[in-house]
C-alpha cells in the first residue's frame, strides 16, 4: 500500500501532540508494510529535498501561506486557520499531481482539507485530527 500523508506543519522536531501523532502513525504504517511519504512544510533545520527517517520518506514543501504564521504569530489568528488560506496554486498542484500513484492520501487537520475533493476517485482519502474520540 502506498500512502501520502499531508501535514500543515513541519513533521520535525517532535515538539507537540499533532506532530508526534502524525509522525508515529506514518512510522507505524511503514512498519506494517506500507510505503509512506509524509509531505510537510519546510523549515530551517530540514533539508529542502526528500529524506528518509525511521522507514518513511519526508517530503518538505514550500508554499506561500507557510510564511503567515511566522509573520502574524498566533495571537490574532490560529496558525491552522492562517494556513487554510493557501490558494490552490502551483505548489499544491504539484504536490497533488501524483496523488493517483497512492492508494490512500491522508490530510491532517483542517488547513488543507478543502483539497480532499481534488483527489481522484481511485484513491481513498482520509481526514485525520488528533483531538478526536475515535479514528
Amino acid at each position: 500500500m502506498r500512502v501520502l500523508s499531508i501535514l500543515p506543519f513541519p513533521a520535525l522536531p517532535l515538539t507537540h501532540g499533532g506532530r508526534v501523532r502524525a509522525f508515529h502513525l506514518a512510522v507505524g504504517l511503514a512498519a506494517a508494510g506500507a510505503t509512506v511519504d509524509l509531505a510537510c512544510p519546510w523549515h530551517p533545520g530540514l533539508p529542502l529535498h526528500p529524506f528518509w527517517r525511521e522507514g518513511i520518506t519526508i517530503r518538505p514543501f514550500v508554499f506561500a501561506a507557510n510564511l503567515l504564521p511566522a509573520i502574524l504569530g498566533d495571537r490574532l489568528v490560529p496558525p491552522l486557520l492562517q494556513l487554510s488560506g493557501q490558494p490552490f496554486t502551483w505548489g499544491p498542484r504539484r504536490l497533488l499531481r501524483r496523488s493517483h500513484e497512492y492508494d490512500l492520501v491522508e490530510f491532517h487537520f483542517c488547513a488543507y482539507a478543502s483539497w480532499m475533493s481534488r483527489i481522484g476517485p481511485a484513491t481513498r482519502v482520509v481526514y485525520s485530527a488528533h483531538n478526536v474520540e475515535l479514528d
